[in-house]
């Protein structure tokens, strides 16, 4: 099936670096259109909206993603999810998180703050590659809370071995928060109590990249174990027991809502963000991440197979370790960017990150695409 047409044209234009920012499907456009119409007129407007949009949301989460609804907060990007366990656990002096020296700021500066209660962040090294699994594995210590990871590297697309670190994490009696921003909607991953899926603790996500949804969307996926484990700090009305009869609500013996919902982020149903963003999952189920990792990685291999002499691929190349994204260096930095002002020139679209090319193909792009990016690379095809 011909996928693209179910986006708007790029005209004159290959986009090739939805790692950066995914663009929005046709049915999601007309959602935010729908969402306009109603706020340009309120009177139309019902109060169960204010409700029913993050209900909505968590049901079409866990239908694409696994698990149960209710394990689901509506967040405003990743960093809310990681917020919720880095204020959350009760720390002690001594306690450890473990994080990848390679990894995004977002997964630094959250756990960096906590250093003022005595609490020890080790940044495992790189060491002229991808921090790997084992690196976190042989760190894990006595005093270790928290290993917080990429499933898959923003900069060269790597993907982590989850499988392999979740249960030693688990026996250690550390929390694994994993980051799925550049997995979730471009990978197969699964979320829950299912056996196929992932051996994590707390997932975390921003939505404008794979999920193809607003900047300001999001999500965080929370083992019930750990969710147990966790304070709240602040308290959101809606994540009040009873929230949706707000003319009644307690101000004496009130309660939690059960489930994730205590880590919504507040104006949970922000009315264009959200709609969009239920828009965008129902056609990804539609659509199916298997079938858009299968396409993308078709791309991939198309790219790697006629990349021209002077460019090598910089990400790892083994099946286990591969994504949807790919990361191409010239021999020296200053040729790398050379090439990525040869790129923009001819109108593709690619991110330059950590002096490498970061090349992302979705579903709407076609073998055209890749065609256009190696001519302007040097190649031939």
């Amino acid at each position: 099936m011909d996928y693209r047409k179910e986006f708007f044209d790029f005209e004159d234009v290959a986009y090739l670096n939805c790692a950066a920012q995914g663009p929005f499907p046709r049915c999601t456009v007309e959602a935010i259109e729908r969402m306009m119409a109603i706020k340009t007129r309120p009177d139309r407007m019902r109060d169960d909206i204010y409700f029913r949009l993050p209900e909505e949301a968590r049901t079409e989460l866990a239908a694409l993603f696994g698990g149960r609804p209710g394990d689901y907060a509506i967040t405003n990007g990743a960093s809310d999810g990681v917020f919720a366990v880095a204020r959350g656990l009760a720390w002690e002096r001594g306690d450890e998180v473990l994080v990848g020296e390679d990894d995004f700021p977002s997964n630094f500066f959250p756990w960096a703050q906590l250093a003022e209660r005595g609490v020890s962040l080790r940044v495992l090294s790189a060491e002229g590659g991808p921090v790997r699994a084992a690196q976190f594995l042989n760190a894990l210590g006595r005093r270790t809370r928290v290993a917080a990871v990429s499933m898959v590297s923003y900069n060269t697309g790597y993907r982590l071995d989850i499988e392999r670190l979740g249960p030693a994490c688990r026996e250690n009696g550390t929390i694994l928060l994993a980051d799925l921003s550049q997995a979730a909607g471009a990978v197969s991953l699964r979320l829950g109590a299912e056996p196929a899926a992932l051996p994590i603790d707390v997932a975390v996500c921003a939505g404008y990249k794979w999920l193809l949804s607003p900047y300001g969307t999001g999500f965080a996926w929370f083992h019930p174990e750990v969710l147990g484990r966790l304070a709240v700090t602040d308290v959101y009305w809606q994540a009040v027991e009873g929230a949706a009869n707000f003319n009644k609500l307690p101000r004496t013996g009130w309660k939690l809502a059960p489930g994730a919902r205590r880590f919504d982020s507040t104006e949970t149903a922000s009315f264009l963000n959200l709609a969009a963003m239920i828009a965008s999952l129902q056609f990804l189920r539609q659509v199916g991440v298997k079938t858009i990792e299968r396409h993308a990685m078709g791309l991939l291999d198309r790219l790697i197979e006629h990349l021209p002499a002077g460019c090598r691929v910089a990400s790892a190349l083994e099946p286990r370790e591969r994504s949807t994204i790919m990361a191409v260096e010239a021999p020296d930095a200053a040729a790398t960017a050379r090439l990525h002002r040869a790129l923009l020139a001819a109108r593709v679209i690619v991110s330059l990150r950590e002096d490498r090319l970061r090349i992302s193909p979705n579903i709407y792009n076609t073998g055209s695409d890749i065609a256009r990016c190696l001519e302007a690379l040097g190649g031939k095809q």
